[in-house]
């Protein structure tokens, strides 16, 4: 089984020689000195699969590739005389494997998103999102995030998440969610207490979407909420795909529409990627 993250992708021999002796004249050779490596490298370990920067400081993603049985981590790493220094190497304090720990990683300010897609505390591949704060001068873990329901198997919760309106909000996607239908997706907002994160709401889908993968992408933009739906059926029958939009109104996201591509065609999984 390949791992959720990784597309298949294939040249032709032909093609990639093409392409090869068409750039070859513009690679250039990279300086040991600009290269970040992990610290202790292991095989299959994906090092680099997902990156966060945030002013000083840089967070590295290896959530381990499906075919390998390994915990994942997360390394983090500080901008110092113009270069970057290995600062700290977090790990799940659960020793859950594979949970894909790691997969996805979101700093925003003094906090940090982990997402472990595979967690099974809500079932089997329910998935988790992890909150690291910074205390002084180290990431330390702060609380564990799931879908507030007792079983929510296979959503694969926090495969992507990102801060809402500021950091005081996290918005966790789940694109395989199954609540009202097969696939059909969710998003779910959390909001800081004072003490903790605590659940806010959910959002889905009106009417029936079966793998409409709704949160298979999320973007914000100050008070403007996207969710990509790349599995969504349109008005022309057949699955292209669509984005939501959300705006913010009276401290709740209210929908203010469905983006579909201009010219639709079948399974062109329009939505997937937002930024």
């Amino acid at each position: 089984m390949r791992s959720p993250h990784l597309p298949t992708l294939a040249l032709s021999l032909t093609a990639a020689s093409t392409i090869a002796h068409q750039t070859a004249s513009f690679a250039q050779a990279i300086p040991e000195s600009a290269r970040i490596t992990p610290v202790t490298a292991i095989e299959g370990a994906t090092f680099g699969n997902r990156i966060s920067i945030d002013d000083d400081w840089m967070a590295i993603g290896a959530d381990f590739d499906a075919e390998v049985l390994g915990r994942g981590f997360v390394e983090i790493h500080r901008r110092e005389g113009g270069g970057w220094t290995h600062h700290q190497t977090l790990r799940s304090p659960e020793e859950v494997v594979p949970d894909h720990f790691g997969l996805t990683v979101v700093l925003g300010g003094s906090r940090l998103l982990v997402g472990a897609p595979w967690d099974e505390q809500a079932g089997n591949r329910s998935g988790a999102v992890h909150l690291y704060e910074l205390e002084g001068d180290e990431w330390t873990w702060k609380q564990k995030l799931v879908s507030s329901v007792p079983d929510n198997t296979g959503a694969h919760f926090g495969l992507n998440c990102c801060f809402g309106r500021n950091d005081d909000e996290i918005v966790v996607g789940a694109f395989l969610d199954s609540l009202e239908g097969s696939a059909e997706g969710a998003v779910w907002i959390y909001r800081h207490d004072g003490a903790n994160f605590a659940f806010h709401e959910r959002l889905s889908l009106a009417g029936l979407q079966l793998s409409a993968y709704f949160g298979k992408a999320i973007a914000v933009d100050r008070r403007m909420l996207a969710v990509g739906a790349p599995g969504l059926v349109g008005p022309s029958g057949f699955r292209h795909g669509g984005v939501a939009l959300y705006a913010d109104i009276d401290d709740r996201w209210i929908l203010q529409g469905v983006k579909i591509p201009e010219e639709p065609e079948i399974y062109q999984a329009f939505g997937e990627s937002l930024d």
